[in-house]
């Protein structure tokens, strides 16, 4: 299976949404409401991801990465504001980058080293982000398979429920095997109301999926402190409790973001913490694409792409300097503000109005903060990503899809991000060998009765190769031949060698082929041996001038083999037609203009009256019969040597169409249609030809009409046998 476009957004927020105001701008109420909603809920997400990577040890830290990852929402938001032509496009620090880099984080010995960790994945996200745009490579996502994508994002969701649980349990695994150890006094009380909490934001976002989870979130917070108030616990007594965060002063309050970190950084844990720093690169870069993708469905608009990640790279850089996540644009927020009638720049600038004021009164909201909110927050975030990329998948993707994508969600829970990710690349690998494999190699088989070389001959030679249709057949080929892939020539190749009659000359059209490798080429010689068994030859055709370099540095096509290299299979076709016309006895002089009005009127002497009617024409080589454009009318049978049609591509440069060797008759189309000639008729030697101009039709049609029904009765055969082999190459090539 191969990717499809992926439309849906990394950080989901529940049921597609409708859009009650489709085709009319916002009001300004409607815009200004929105922009406040989108606001609250990017500066709790904000708040929530700066808890959870500077909790414990690292909390110096949460005021300056408070004001870092908001501040990075405010500039995401405002370059946003630029490319979205009038819509507001909304951007923040993303969960799934920062829970790739938590073991990092855990490990980090201090607050500068976690910056650090933080900051140098925003530059190098930042810097691919500007490659990308420069060589306008954000298509490749479509090179990942659905599945793998699908598998690393919902694994995102997972760790970003598992990083949740841990920020009131920090071992997960003992609160299940040991929960009356793990799961003691304020533990469990804090993990019961984040669980309801996260219960609740989901419960309003089913409900109303544009401002449900603001207004739950909102509702919840108000009910705690409500209980506080009416029990008489108080603000002091929940902290006490354990059940409010830190105070201020204890949670790093005044630290603000700068750049003196950078020296204070411990080399040997960063250097170690590239390889996750590197994932989530890869995973940025991934979300980033996704969320445009679902921008431009939302807005019903192409977003202008490489402008997205040249300016989202810009600001990763800017913000990586002093420490930030990496961050991009968020297509639930844009949505979602659309949704409620944001259908201007007011709402973006709105909600950075909101998130500067979050960052003027984040001490108070972090001194105030109940524990299990950012839990919650983070449980539901978590779980509504699981959900869109896995849970919910079930009834969409196949058993297979959803087995590849549950098994890269535990291959990262188990064995963590880097060994899924490199799961997910030999995933990749393998889905694109076995459906790449499954496409098929061989687009037509057909012998002389179908396929012919583009030359039109005199009866005889017809006749000769009618008989002999059999001995010789086309293979056309298409796609990359690979080893996934090749093995499906052998058999028919096989089956035609030893079918009755045998065919005794392959041709293998090449023409579509776009690529090959090592196992084509030991394929190719696999079929020379059967070739050589046979008596038989095979003839390789139309491969472009590089690969055909590249299979003859390997022996193919080498002289005294039974395997050749052709530059066409008409190339080819010619060859062992004229092979065949040799064996049959068949000479130079066997037709002509007069053999050929005899067999097609079947009487000598109509053809005799007819031919001495005709005006003889001899024609050097190289020399025009009829020039393209012309109003020439004229008909023509070729007594002897041969005549080409030659047209002209759109640069000038001449090709050639078909040859007509003796005996063949040209020019009763433009003679029917009474339309302007398209292509020259040059001789490729020289050549003899009879003319049949409409003077002489119109005098025999006064003097001899029984004359003038035979020929109308020749040129509408020659006619029908053309049309004829066209309709036997489209039911070759439609079949």
């Amino acid at each position: 299976m191969t990717a499809p476009t992926v439309s849906r957004e990394v950080e989901a927020s529940g049921p597609t949404l409708t859009d009650p105001v489709a085709g009319r701008r916002g009001a300004p109420g409607m815009a200004v409401s929105a922009g406040v909603i989108t606001g609250l809920d990017l500066l709790s997400r904000a708040f929530a991801f700066a808890l959870l990577a500077f909790s414990g040890p690292l909390a110096a830290g949460l005021d300056a990465a408070t004001v870092l990852f908001v501040g990075s929402c405010v500039l995401a938001t405002a370059l946003g504001l630029g490319f979205s032509d009038g819509d507001s496009v909304f951007g923040a620090v993303q969960s799934a980058p920062l829970v790739v880099l938590l073991p990092a984080l855990a490990v980090a010995p201090d607050v500068s080293t976690a910056f650090a960790i933080l900051g140098g994945s925003a530059i190098a996200t930042g810097a691919a982000m500007a490659l990308m745009a420069r060589f306008d490579a954000g298509r490749l996502v479509r090179l990942l398979p659905y599945p793998v994508i699908a598998g690393f994002l919902a694994a995102a969701g997972a760790l970003m429920i598992l990083a949740a649980v841990k920020m009131i349990v920090p071992n997960p695994v003992e609160a299940i095997t040991a929960p009356g150890a793990a799961l003691t006094g304020d533990r469990a009380i804090t993990l019961g109301l984040a669980l309801a909490f996260a219960g609740a934001l989901r419960t309003g976002a089913a409900l109303r999926p544009d401002f449900g989870s603001v207004v739950a979130l909102v509702l919840g917070i108000g009910a705690f402190f409500l209980v506080l108030d009416l029990s008489g616990i108080g603000v002091s007594g929940a902290r006490e409790a354990g059940l409010l965060s830190p105070p201020p002063s204890a949670a790093g309050a005044g630290t603000g973001p700068g750049l003196a970190f950078w020296a204070e950084v411990d080399l040997g844990v960063l250097r170690e913490a590239l390889p996750l720093m590197a994932a989530a690169v890869f995973i940025g870069l991934l979300g980033h694409l996704l969320n445009v993708s679902g921008i431009e469905l939302g807005l019903k608009r192409e977003v202008r792409a490489s402008r997205a990640l040249a300016g989202t790279g810009a600001v990763n850089l800017l913000t990586g300097v002093l420490g930030c996540a990496p961050s991009f644009v968020s297509s639930t927020s844009t949505l979602i503000a659309r949704h409620l009638g944001g259908r201007s720049r007011v709402s973006g600038i709105v909600a950075c109005a909101v998130l500067v004021g979050g960052i003027a009164i984040r001490h108070d909201v972090i001194a105030l903060a109940p524990r299990f909110v950012p839990a919650g927050l983070l449980l539901f975030v978590g779980y509504e990503i699981l959900d869109r990329w896995f849970l919910g998948e079930a009834r969409q993707q196949s058993r297979q899809d959803l087995a590849i994508i549950g098994g890269l969600v535990l291959a990262t829970l188990i064995l963590g991000v880097l060994p899924a990710i490199l799961v997910g690349i030999l995933l990749s690998c393998l889905f694109f060998a076995v459906n790449y494999a499954r496409l098929e190699t061989v687009r037509g088989l057909a012998d002389l009765s179908v396929r012919r070389s583009a030359v039109d001959r005199g009866p005889a030679e017809t006749a000769a190769l009618d008989r002999a249709s059999g001995r010789v057949a086309t293979v056309t080929l298409q796609g990359y031949l690979f080893f996934g892939s090749v093995d499906k020539l052998v058999a028919p190749v096989r089956t035609l060698l030893e079918g009755q009659p045998p065919v005794r000359q392959v041709v293998l059209d090449c023409a579509s082929v776009s690529g090959i490798d090592s196992a084509a080429v030991a394929t190719f010689q696999k079929l020379e041996y059967l070739a050589s068994a046979h008596g038989a030859e095979i003839t390789i055709a139309g491969l472009s001038s590089r690969l055909a370099n590249a299979v003859s540095r390997q022996g193919v096509g080498a002289a005294g083999t039974a395997l050749r290299l052709a530059a066409s299979a008409d190339a080819a076709l010619q060859a062992a037609e004229a092979q065949l016309i040799r064996e049959a006895g068949i000479t130079e002089d066997s037709d002509d203009a007069r053999s050929a009005l005899v067999a097609a009127c079947g009487d000598a002497q109509m053809a005799a009256f007819l031919l001495d009617r005709m005006e003889r024409l001899e024609i050097a080589e190289g020399a025009t019969l009829v020039e393209m454009g012309s109003g020439s009318s004229d008909v023509f049978v070729v007594d002897k040597g041969r005549i080409a049609v030659i047209g002209r591509r759109s640069d000038g440069t001449p090709f050639r169409i078909r040859s007509f060797r003796p005996g063949a008759v040209l020019g009763e189309i433009a003679f029917y249609l009474q339309t302007p000639r398209t292509a020259d008729l040059i001789a490729e030697a020289p050549s003899v030809a009879y003319r049949l101009g409409p003077d002489v039709l119109a005098d025999l049609a006064r003097s001899n009409p029984a004359a003038l029904t035979v020929w109308h009765r020749i040129a509408a055969q020659t006619l029908a046998d053309k049309l004829s082999r066209t309709n036997e190459l489209l039911r070759e090539a439609s079949s």
